[in-house]
């Protein structure tokens, strides 16, 4: 039997699914790796498939050799900070690989089995309905799996110590909560939200937001970014909404730091959301730490 491959599609099928396997290692390592990265990361790997696929060592490939073809993608999408963080990003990428492919297989079976192409990491028959079944099924088990894991690991651990830097401001450092119940994310990167008294931050926002809070005018839109452009913070501006119990909905006044670290171990693509009003009445801590950040 004679079968047609085409290295368009062989090509485009292998970096949908290289560049869901990074945005998945992305999630679970918390590596905050900018989307053009992963998309190139995507891209080498793919490279990678189809020449060895159109090489003498075509024969080669299988299951195990797609750790060899996933190791330019991993480099090249979070780039290399030492060999314990390469190898843990390999290994997350290999079990994002191998659980998305039994998904597609699983999928291949339920819905049925027309051939598309060849997938990266294994060979299977995938429709594009299967390709976007598995990939949504695979997402929300990765999300319902950090917040299992957010809470089991909060119940040894509730408090954390949060710093932060703005290049050019300051630093500072404040003790926080960590919330199981909170779920508060940016609305346009969906990044997670670490919730900071206003005082606890002062040293690292500029005076005239600090001014605004202390003279209660952010609830004015227009005074807020104001004071934000006149201290040229435009691109670090967020508008959080949210929902508390209790109380009627509203927006919180955010911003993006350049650094934050939780206890001393950076994380990245998190958003600080300032309040004005005491989080604790005793002074017990100075923030809320969504629990997506500590898993």
């Amino acid at each position: 039997m004679i079968i047609d491959v085409y290295v368009d599609v062989v090509f485009a099928v292998n970096f949908v699914i290289n560049t869901v396997v990074l945005v998945l290692v992305n999630m679970l390592g918390r590596r905050g790796a900018k989307w053009w990265r992963i998309a190139l990361g995507g891209v080498a790997s793919a490279l990678l498939y189809v020449l060895l696929l159109f090489s003498p060592l075509r024969g080669l490939l299988n299951v195990f050799t797609s750790f060899v073809v996933l190791m330019p993608g991993v480099f090249v999408a979070f780039s290399f900070k030492g060999w314990r963080h390469f190898l843990v990003s390999i290994g997350l990428a290999y079990v994002c690989a191998f659980a998305l492919g039994g998904l597609v297989l699983l999928t291949t079976n339920v819905l049925g089995d027309h051939v598309l192409s060849t997938v990266g990491f294994a060979s299977v028959n995938v429709t594009p309905l299967n390709l976007v079944v598995a990939v949504a099924i695979t997402f929300v088990l990765i999300r319902f799996a950090r917040r299992y894991i957010a809470n089991k690991t909060l119940d040894r651990k509730i408090f954390c110590d949060v710093c932060i830097t703005t290049v050019g401001q300051g630093t500072a450092d404040f003790k926080a909560l960590i919330d199981t119940g909170m779920t508060l994310t940016e609305p346009v990167g969906q990044n997670p939200v670490i919730i900071a008294e206003i005082t606890a931050i002062t040293t690292a926002i500029p005076e005239p937001i600090a001014n605004l809070f202390a003279q209660n005018g952010q609830d004015d839109l227009e005074a807020v970014q104001m004071a934000f452009e006149t201290v040229d913070w435009q691109p670090r501006f967020r508008l959080i909404p949210f929902k508390a119990i209790g109380q009627q909905s509203g927006v919180m006044v955010g911003f993006r730091p350049d650094h934050i670290t939780i206890n001393n171990k950076e994380v990245h693509n998190a958003i600080i959301a300032i309040c004005d009003f005491k989080l604790s009445n005793c002074d017990e801590f100075q923030g809320l730490v969504n629990p997506l950040l500590y898993t």
